[in-house]
């Protein structure tokens, strides 16, 4: 009899919805009855607490149905309180209950919480069966704040959407086509890569940034209009997989140079695609970038590495190709969809 899985998380785009489609595009439930429930989307507060409610109702029906595995992909904050009522709500029933945390976030999150809140947190994780990380750095801090059965499990990304490279990385005298793809906001350090691209230009650097993403708009347009960047930034808006794909085919360099992350799903899709990556030392990133290797790592907010990174990728056309197979190296030993499926199917195999 094939073991049930039950799949939580949110509707939302972004990078924990792009790990669950991955899981269900690409067969790692292919061995297992599996279904997903999405306990949230992008909606309003008022409407997502009404989904919440009907989520629960669902949820502890087929908990009380099925007792199966339930996989929760949760973030922090409210993400949080929501699948710790969903895993106490298991722990009645006698489910087993595996939490899969990817919150960028969730160290600034702990640490606002007061002693009783940080009690309840470390409850609930040292009961789940399985507690999945993104990289061994996060399994280092979950350890020392609880007792939780920590597993290492980092993101992967399927290669068959990688769009052959068509620019030439070495031609002269043109400008360097640069890429940014997150949440438009301070976290993701979008904000320091305008200022930084405002310095490089005034040395003289010529540059195309096409940003994706979503969140604080009206402020991404009013600081490129200040910084007189109008003709050398686009907005996309949202983009999807195809397009992602397309663009980092186009792109020279993915620039993330954000504060606080898990392991961006973004990261591993511009080292499959030989795409330069420059970012920053936070989270789970320098498990899979090492600087000066298969990438750029700069710290966050300095805008004067980050300048001396973009001045690197114009003038560096042989160093960037040599980081950019060194990090095709990498995502094929480290990052592939094997790697991934066989690290789930052993935590499920315990349970």
């Amino acid at each position: 009899m094939k073991k049930r899985i039950i799949c939580i998380g949110t509707s939302s785009p972004g990078g924990i919805r792009s790990v669950i489609e991955n899981y269900e595009n690409d067969g790692i439930y292919s061995e297992y009855e599996y279904e997903y429930i999405s306990s949230h989307d992008n909606g309003s507060r008022s409407a997502n607490a009404i989904r919440f409610i009907g989520f629960i109702i669902e949820y502890a029906y087929k908990l009380a149905r099925y007792r199966p595995i339930v996989h929760a992909h949760a973030s922090m904050r409210g993400s949080f309180f929501r699948k710790s009522i969903c895993f106490w709500i298991a722990k009645l029933v006698g489910a087993k209950f595996v939490y899969h945390l990817h919150g960028s976030e969730f160290k600034v999150f702990y640490n606002s919480l007061n002693p009783l809140l940080q009690k309840y947190v470390k409850a609930t994780f040292n009961r789940c069966d399985r507690f999945i990380v993104l990289s061994d750095s996060w399994k280092e801090y979950i350890e020392s704040i609880c007792h939780a059965n920590v597993e290492v499990v980092e993101n992967y990304v399927d290669d068959k959407k990688v769009v052959p490279k068509s620019i030439e990385v070495d031609s002269e005298d043109r400008p360097i086509n640069l890429l940014f793809l997150g949440n438009i906001g301070d976290r993701k350090g979008i904000f320091d890569l305008i200022d930084s691209l405002h310095k490089f230009k005034s040395v003289g650097g010529r540059f195309l940034l096409n940003v994706g993403g979503d969140g604080n708009i009206e402020k991404l347009k009013s600081v490129i209009e200040k910084r007189g960047l109008e003709d050398d930034v686009k907005y996309l808006g949202w983009i999807n997989s195809d397009d992602k794909y397309r663009l980092l085919s186009n792109s020279d360099a993915l620039i993330l140079p954000s504060y606080n992350e898990g392991l961006p799903m973004v990261i591993l899709e511009a080292m499959s695609a030989q795409t330069l990556v420059i970012s920053c030392p936070v989270g789970g990133i320098p498990d899979a970038i090492t600087s000066g290797f298969n990438g750029i790592l700069v710290k966050p907010g300095d805008i004067e590495a980050l300048t001396d990174a973009l001045i690197f990728v114009r003038d560096s056309p042989e160093d960037v190709k040599k980081y950019t197979r060194n990090a095709r190296t990498t995502y094929e030993e480290r990052f592939a969809l094997d790697k991934a499926n066989r690290k789930i199917n052993e935590i499920y195999s315990k349970l």
